[in-house]
């Protein structure tokens, strides 16, 4: 697909997100990802300046608060970990995947609602992995429990699924901000489009093209 075709594909696929996925080559899921990168910089360009237009300026200690300077290794570790526990389970229906999403998840519910900080800061992050680690095998058994049901809803509302998931990804980025304020909500408007775009990603060339993305768009950021 050329990028017009990519770009027409992913918003066909909004109206009615499915497990379905396309067979591509190497060459192919590296195309798709360079036109989803593409787009991304040009909605992100265009929402930061409705945002401003229609908001007025970003308050700079928002920004200060919200956004981190990362090192390689930390833009890596998000990339490679949010799009495990966001998007690994964005495929026909799998109990391990999605425990293994439940348990990243609660990882980051604890780090960001309770010890209100960062995924790598030091404050609560021993307490915080051994819980999410200890919580794996109890979803995996409750998950198996309910194997039938789950399956059977992933398979009918599968749309339901996707974009709850975009949902929790861009409401989990609320709590960067150290002071929580509705005026945070501004920046999380491009983390749910990005949501979408990963999810896309993710289901049309695979995981790993996914992370990829992710891990670049953190580097450029």
């Amino acid at each position: 697909m050329n990028i017009l075709h990519t770009w027409k594909d992913f918003f066909t696929f909004l109206l009615a997100p499915s497990t379905d996925s396309i067979e591509q080559s190497p060459l192919k899921k590296s195309l798709t990802t360079l036109y989803i990168f593409i787009l991304k910089v040009i909605v992100v360009i265009i929402i930061g300046l409705l945002t401003r237009v229609l908001f007025g300026g970003t308050d700079a200690r928002i920004l200060n608060a919200t956004l981190i300077h990362t090192s390689v290794f930390i833009a890596v570790f998000a990339g490679v970990f949010e799009e495990i526990v966001y998007r690994l389970s964005l495929t026909k229906f799998n109990p391990l995947y999605f425990s293994i999403s439940l348990a990243g998840f609660t990882f980051i519910i604890i780090k960001k609602l309770y010890f209100r900080n960062m995924l790598l800061e030091n404050e609560g992050l021993v307490i915080s992995a051994l819980i999410a680690v200890a919580s794996f095998p109890l979803f995996y058994l409750i998950v198996k429990k309910f194997n039938t049901n789950l399956e059977s809803f992933w398979k009918k509302h599968f749309g339901i699924v996707f974009y709850i998931s975009a949902l929790l990804f861009a409401f989990s980025h609320f709590f960067n901000a150290k002071e929580l304020q509705l005026s945070n909500l501004k920046s999380n408007i491009s983390h749910l489009f990005s949501a979408l775009l990963f999810g896309y990603l993710r289901i049309r060339s695979g995981i790993l093209a996914a992370i990829i993305l992710h891990v670049i768009w953190d580097l450029v950021l």
